[in-house]
């Protein structure tokens, strides 16, 4: 607070004076020397005694000065008020400064500014005009007029930069700006305060409303080096609090070591302090996310253990300490250690402990902010252990939680119910959520439900068409896998590739390609998500279905995606060599021939088939591999792989061709006529003609 220096006017006694005087200067004389308590009382006596003499305003005047200086404020104001615009007193600007300095004081805000206002319109001294400002940006600030704040306070700094209120005075523009939201400007007002003040504590304080501000600017790490200077070297009021921010900062950046130790320490420099539950919450979450579960567990348990009966947390005793923390719950901590003690368990898959904790006090806390969360937690825990109705009763409790709780609550509670053999009950609920939450990414996880619940109760016409519904509504969910499978595999066999195509979508999503699944890449190292249903090879041939329905529908880059995806997965599978033949014409299609090349070398490794349409396969990527080698100019190359054909017609004629452009006219002239015997009939036509040329 501010508080503004008194320049007291001593009336000096006059030889031969009124006796009547004495008391009066007296109480001056007490006055100058700061001896407010005495002065008081003869300025009071002289009041008293003689209430109607000349010298009463400048008493007043003096009683009221006194008052100001000793911190009664409350007698102090009465007495400014009572002296505006009084003649005897000359110095009006100081009156009404001292006047608004009191106001502020007893809480008067809005008056002083008034009082203050005075001084800056009609004054005439320099020095009481930046006494004003400075008293206003006081009371702008007390008032959260932020703006105003700022602006007197530039005023300030302008006309008495010199001013002894001027670093207070630039420290509550700078919050000022900082409430503004203007945190580039704030920061940089700390800043110049930090670097030039002479004031310990403000140079601390702006240490730490700077480290708010870069919070704010969302920069964590200089705000983590801002909050350790205030809690550590540049200390003062405001340590505690920044030694907690410090803490939970350095937890939201996952610096989980470092929030650990800051946490740790905290009760040693702060025993006392209101803010131990919330530091003791923050270190055992700090350590759950480090994966040390022990010293997890050790911690929410401490806490509980502090708590009678781990009861609600009522008040708590010791005063909080000023500033604002990072964040602020409403929430007992006995809930919210109850709530992470449990979360801690269920991070460790170890849901029948967890719901051993919590089925018997979860009702303790019906009333806390966290109640549906912990109802919510008991009824994941019991639905992971298969107990399927007692978990749909506690999601119904975690339904009237906040978001995401009512959406996610209802979805899991009408799976429960579905699980557990209900599907009467189970149906109007996934009827209720798709109304509510028509454009929920769960859709349709739960159409697939309502169609599992239309099946149950042999309603097999309404199914299929919530399985098709569901299958349109978006991701793919392991429940409904084998539903997409075989609606696409029915598809496919109809030689509908389009719908097979849709029908495949959410599979694909579940199990998509990554950068290395391309023929010539970088191959993947595995499926991004394992199948979940256990007949996993059913899902073997999904991506050979979809390029070969891309292939039939000539979208070509797709086809190629889907073909090069199935062969790095699954390279020795059923459709393998029919899926690189594919490929190879997908790849000629957008003329990539070296991808084509590279997909159709395997064939080379190849023995013939026993099987007609293996074989017959064979031929044809033997036969494309070598022209297309032909074409690139690879004429050796092309030569070895269509020798590995024998007399098969169409090598013949290609082998003329590689003759011909190394002029071997002998052996042109061979492979040609050999063609035109052999051949198709275009083919031969050709063969016969080029052997003439």
């Amino acid at each position: 607070m501010i508080s503004l220096a008194v320049t007291v006017e001593v009336c000096a006694a006059a030889e031969g004076s009124d006796p009547a005087l004495d008391k009066f200067y007296n109480a001056n004389a007490l006055c100058r020397r700061g001896l407010y308590p005495l002065a008081i009382k003869d300025f009071e006596a002289f009041l008293s005694a003689h209430p109607k003499h000349e010298k009463v305003p400048q008493a007043q005047w003096g009683l009221a000065i006194c008052y100001y200086s000793s911190g009664e404020m409350a007698k102090a104001a009465p007495l400014f008020e009572k002296l505006v615009g009084n003649a005897h007193v000359t110095d009006q600007e100081q009156l009404h400064n001292l006047w608004g300095s009191s106001l502020v004081e007893l809480g008067k805000c809005a008056e002083a500014v008034k009082a203050f206002e005075w001084t800056l319109s009609r004054g005439k001294t320099a020095a009481r005009k930046a006494d004003a400002l400075a008293g206003l940006t006081q009371a702008h600030s007390l008032l959260k007029d932020w703006a105003a704040a700022a602006r007197t306070g530039d005023e300030l700094v302008k006309l008495a930069p010199d001013s002894p209120y001027a670093d207070l005075v630039r420290y509550q523009a700078a919050v000022a700006r900082l409430n503004l939201d203007q945190h580039a400007d704030a920061i940089r007002a700390f800043e110049g305060l930090i670097a030039s003040s002479k004031n310990a504590e403000i140079v601390h304080q702006s240490v730490f409303r700077a480290a708010e501000c870069l919070v704010k600017l969302k920069k964590p790490a200089d705000a983590i080096q801002m909050y350790e200077t205030a809690a550590t070297t540049r200390t003062g009021e405001y340590s505690e609090l920044a030694c907690f921010n410090l803490g939970l900062l350095q937890f939201e950046t996952g610096d989980y070591a470092a929030a650990i130790a800051t946490l740790k320490n905290f009760p040693k420099k702060y025993p006392e302090s209101a803010l131990a539950d919330d530091v003791g919450l923050f270190l055992g979450r700090s350590y759950l996310e480090s994966k040390k579960y022990r010293e997890a567990v050790s911690t929410f348990e401490g806490i509980l253990g502090g708590l009678k009966g781990a009861a609600p947390k009522g008040p708590k005793k010791q005063k909080p300490p000023p500033g604002r923390p990072l964040v602020v719950s409403d929430s007992s901590v006995g809930a919210q250690a109850t709530l992470w003690l449990i979360r801690t368990y269920a991070r460790q898959g170890q849901y029948t402990t967890a719901r051993e904790l919590l089925a018997p006090v979860v009702g303790n806390y019906r009333d806390d902010p966290v109640s549906a969360e912990l109802y919510y937690e008991l009824a994941t825990a019991d639905m992971q252990t298969g107990q399927y109705a007692s978990a749909a009763r506690y999601f119904a409790e975690s339904e009237r939680g906040k978001d995401p709780l009512p959406s996610e609550s209802l979805r899991l509670r009408a799976f429960c119910l579905y699980r557990d053999g209900k599907c009467r009950e189970s149906l109007p609920l996934c009827d209720s959520f798709l109304t509510k939450y028509p454009d929920s990414p769960h859709k349709a996880e739960v159409l697939f439900i309502k169609g599992e619940n239309l099946v149950a109760l042999l309603r097999l016409t309404d199914a299929i068409g919530v399985f098709e519904a569901a299958l349109a509504a978006g991701p793919d969910e392991a429940k409904i896998k084998q539903s997409h499978l075989r609606i696409a595999q029915a598809y496919y066999h109809e030689k509908k590739w389009a719908e097979c195509v849709e029908a495949l979508g959410p599979l694909l999503e579940a199990d998509p390609p990554v950068q290395g699944d391309a023929a010539g890449k970088k191959p993947r190292q595995g499926p991004k998500k394992k199948p979940s249903a256990p007949e996993d090879g059913l899902y073997d041939q999904v991506w050979f279905m979809a390029g070969d329905c891309r292939f039939r529908l000539e979208q070509w880059p797709k086809a190629i995606e889907a073909l090069a995806t199935f062969l790095d997965r699954h390279p020795d599978e059923a459709n393998a060599d029919k899926a690189r033949y594919n490929l190879a014409l997908a790849y000629q299609k957008v003329e990539k021939t070296a991808e084509a090349i590279a997909t159709l070398k395997p064939f080379l490794h190849g023995a013939k088939q026993p099987d007609a349409e293996a074989e017959a396969l064979r031929v044809r990527a033997l036969l494309l591999l070598g022209r297309l080698q032909f074409e690139t100019g690879d004429y050796q190359q092309a030569q070895d792989t269509l020798k590995r054909l024998g007399d098969h017609p169409d090598a013949i004629y290609y082998l003329g061709w590689i003759a011909m452009k190394r002029n071997d006219t002998s052996g042109a002239i061979q492979h040609f006529g050999a063609a035109a015997q052999q051949g198709k009939p275009a083919l031969a036509a050709d063969a016969a003609l080029q052997r003439a040329v």
